[in-house]
């Protein structure tokens, strides 16, 4: 067992050059394994981009930060033109970088750090603390075609006007939507609103929601007496409507009531004028292929007003009482029979004579005139 023990003493047992030799050798195995992380030919500039990270943990570990070492190790950016790689390799956020490449493509321009923090997903502490790194352009590029160019800025869509939407990139049509909204009492109260506006496309509205800021009224706190004086004050008082007067309305009156259109409201009106006027509401219901469902919508919206009897009780004929709706051969027989042996009818009492059932009566004498 001695003979084994000496034997693997000896094994580990180096001299100090030996340790040396070795230990030279794990540091070469280490940087070997390692080697293609940083010289592989697709990411030539990959050591690079590790060198910001480092230094700002180390800055804000210190509190404070040398210059000298960005300074030599870092090139100056313009956002106006650098590519993603380029923006990146700065610490910017890919995704922050793609919507920066995004909204420079449809033509913004940034002239200052203010314009970048405008930048949706923006990280404002890391952007002033390597603010120093980025130059901007004194004059636009004029190489860009005008038609693709339109600046980006902030603005409320409740107040901005047609001029400064056509600057954001809105088009004419979606221009006039918005007025007309807003002409009509619209109002904007969330940057989500803007995506009910007919037209306007969902990217459209992604490269401008950092840009939308809505100013919301300010109220000045009161007291609950004055706060309730204040909102049945803000309630706009809703006039009512006029109800639609039967006998005197037209087909573009009819239209407005639930339900009717104008093939509808054309058959009322030809049954209207086959009697010559409605006495009641309910005759309403007797126009032919009127859904009574659409009778019951539209009664409470309506009213009566007077019409002129057409029927000169003393000249009309059989034939001509024929024509209308609520006489049938044997009231117009009777009517003219009688007339033709007791002479004219004078009254309403000369004409309970004629021998109607009481029904008949009710309906017939709104129609008549005995002048």
């Amino acid at each position: 067992m001695k003979i084994y023990k000496d034997y693997f003493e000896g094994i580990f047992d180096f001299t100090k050059g030996q340790r040396l030799g070795l230990i030279s050798l794990f540091f070469i195995i280490l940087l070997a394994a390692n080697f293609h992380r940083f010289f592989t030919k697709e990411n030539p500039k990959e050591m690079y981009k590790l060198l910001p990270q480092p230094i700002g943990e180390f800055e804000d570990s210190q509190g404070t930060k040398d210059k000298s070492i960005l300074d030599h190790k870092e090139t100056p950016i313009n956002p106006n033109h650098a590519d993603l790689d380029q923006l990146t390799s700065v610490g910017m956020n890919p995704k922050t970088a793609k919507i920066l490449i995004n909204f420079r493509n449809k033509g913004a321009r940034f002239k200052n750090l203010n314009d970048l923090e405008k930048i949706y997903g923006m990280d404002k502490k890391w952007l002033q603390t390597v603010g120093h790194l980025f130059v901007f352009d004194e004059i636009l590029d004029e190489r860009a075609p005008l038609a693709t160019k339109h600046e980006v800025f902030g603005f409320d869509p409740n107040t901005v006007n047609s001029e400064a939407m056509n600057k954001l990139g809105f088009d004419e049509k979606t221009i006039k939507t918005i007025e007309n909204y807003r002409n009509k009492g619209g109002h904007f109260y969330k940057k989500e609103d803007l995506l009910k506006v007919y037209g306007l496309k969902a990217e459209f509205y992604q490269e401008l929601e950092p840009f939308i800021e809505i100013v919301l009224p300010k109220i000045e706190p009161t007291s609950i007496k004055n706060n309730n004086e204040q909102m049945q004050n803000s309630v706009p008082k809703v006039k009512e409507k006029p109800k639609l007067r039967v006998n005197a309305s037209v087909i573009e009156d009819w239209v407005e009531l639930p339900g009717i259109g104008p093939a509808t409201a054309t058959k009322i009106i030809n049954y209207r004028n086959k009697l010559g006027g409605f006495y009641s509401i309910e005759q309403i219901a007797k126009t032919p292929k009127l859904p009574d469902s659409v009778f019951r919508k539209i009664a409470p919206l309506v009213s009566l007003d007077p019409f002129v009897p057409p029927i000169k009780i003393n000249q009309v004929t059989i034939e001509t009482l024929l024509k209308h709706p609520e006489f049938d051969m044997q009231t117009a027989t009777k009517i003219v029979n009688y007339r033709n042996k007791n002479g004219q009818i004078k009254d309403i009492n000369d004409f309970n004579q004629i021998g109607l059932t009481p029904e008949r009566l009710l309906i017939v004498k709104e129609y008549i005139q005995f002048k």
